[in-house]
């Protein structure tokens, strides 16, 4: 049975040490046009928000032997659910449509993370059709299970699942394509680059669920490979964020260099350093729930009881992706703040 799933979007102001190995000069970044494309992305983060966070409490599935009482309770709360969700991608909406044109590039940096943020717009737009899709899945599976429909239930949950797909995929692409944006030297694009293969390997066990659920036979094997690959590439990129880290620290610790930086932005770029550590401990953890899942699916078939360990690591994926969320929002804080 697919669970709670997360998904969750890196659009921050990433650290650029190019500057840093230069003395000061006319192209040095300042804290005002960092903190300007930063309040920018900011802004779109906030647009992802009111996306993601209605996923990461998705009602758990109807299972069968449910009384009459546990049925329109379970009904009743997905419509609550359903409501508030619409009611945060409507806000989205509202809020894309008014998200200002990104301000100027200072460097060549900030320009790939703006065409970055850019390029994804109208997949978030096709994203929250998505959404929508899963809403209306859900309030049609409410109604069936108020009426002791349940035979009704796997196909309802079939679109739901085809509609988290595309939203898998756009989180996936998004993170590879901010990945690819930051310059050498910098953390946050290995970390972005974790995230993305995370939701690669989301999208592999989502897809064999889906199968499971069509009644068809999935590639066992084939889909272990998948997620195997995706939890190495996500090792390798925190190993490569690691190594940038130690090179960052060892730049804003340099007396020569730190004099080169603006004054008002070292202090922050410094606290943002501190606070990548957790994150590459957290996706080795998340790197781990994956290799777990893909040994699952290389053992014997084991049912239900099978897919019952499986749900217990999508579950710890979604709890560590829902902290993604906070590092994002605090390395947000830290550029934005007065």
């Amino acid at each position: 049975m697919i669970r709670k799933f997360a998904v969750a979007l890196a659009a921050v102001v990433a650290l650029n040490a190019t500057p840093f190995t230069t003395t000061r000069s006319a192209e040095a970044q300042t804290l005002e046009q960092i903190q300007s494309v930063a309040a920018w992305a900011q802004q779109f983060q906030r647009i992802v928000s009111a996306f993601v966070v209605p996923l990461q409490s998705l009602p758990n599935p109807p299972f069968p032997g449910m009384s009459q009482a546990e049925r329109r309770a379970w009904a009743a709360s997905t419509r609550e659910w359903a409501a508030r969700a619409q009611a945060s991608f409507n806000t989205a909406r509202a809020d894309l449509d008014r998200l200002p044109p990104s301000p100027p590039a200072q460097d060549a940096m900030t320009e790939r993370l703006r065409s970055a943020i850019e390029a994804a717009l109208p997949r978030l737009r096709e994203s929250l059709d998505a959404g929508d899709r899963i809403t209306s899945a859900y309030l049609t599976l409410a109604d069936a299970v108020e009426r002791n429909q349940m035979d009704r239930v796997n196909s309802i949950r079939v679109t739901a699942i085809e509609a988290a797909l595309v939203s898998t995929r756009l989180f996936q692409d998004t993170n590879a394509a901010q990945a690819a944006a930051a310059t050498p030297g910098n953390p946050q694009g290995p970390l972005a680059g974790a995230y993305g293969h995370s939701y690669g390997a989301l999208y592999a066990i989502l897809t064999y669920r889906l199968q499971l659920m069509r009644g068809e036979t999935p590639d066992r094997a084939g889909t272990a490979q998948s997620i195997s690959i995706a939890a190495r590439q996500m090792r390798e990129a925190v190993a490569q964020g690691r190594a940038d880290l130690t090179l960052l620290d060892s730049q804003l610790n340099d007396p020569v260099i730190a004099a080169s930086i603006d004054a008002a932005l070292l202090p922050r770029l410094r606290a943002l350093s501190r606070t990548f550590p957790v994150s590459f401990d957290r996706e080795e953890q998340i790197a781990g729930d994956f290799e777990s899942v893909a040994r699952l699916l290389r053992g014997p078939d084991g049912g239900e009881a099978t897919e019952m360990q499986i749900d217990v690591h999508l579950d710890a994926f979604s709890e560590r992706d829902a902290r993604r969320m906070d590092d994002i929002a605090q390395r947000n804080a830290i550029m934005t703040a007065q």
